[in-house]
């Protein structure tokens, strides 16, 4: 009944995002092999689990784009590949504007504090 309702991204896009950002700063700074066959694993799965066709089509194609693999050497590159990522994604969609790195990074801070705080009362 409400199938359409969760398969758009204005239900889920902005806690995915979230998401995926944590994932990316608390990926390990010197990651092991298993841990970047792990991290692909997971970022590549998610081209076919994302409740929206179109964004999985999307995502699909910026896979074959641009290559996860070099980017999980560090968390600094892993970091930096998620919000090219999203910039990339926000300019398809004309949503927003590109963020920098440093932008992104206190953007969800705040988040995350203001979620801990709010969840820890």
């Amino acid at each position: 009944m409400f199938d359409h309702i969760y398969k758009s991204p204005m239900v889920w896009g902005e806690n995915a995002w979230m998401f995926l950002h944590c994932v990316t700063y608390t990926y390990p700074n010197e990651p092991s092999l298993e841990q970047q066959k792990q991290y692909k694993t997971f970022m590549t799965s998610l081209q076919h689990v994302l409740p929206c066709p179109t964004c999985r089509r999307h995502y699909r194609e910026y896979l074959l784009e641009h290559s996860i693999e070099p980017s999980l050497v560090s968390q600094k590159k892993f970091v930096q590949y998620v919000l090219r990522l999203h910039n990339h994604i926000n300019t398809n969609i004309k949503q927003k504007q590109s963020q920098t790195l440093e932008q992104c990074k206190n953007l969800f801070e705040n988040r995350c504090i203001q979620q801990y705080l709010r969840d820890s009362s």
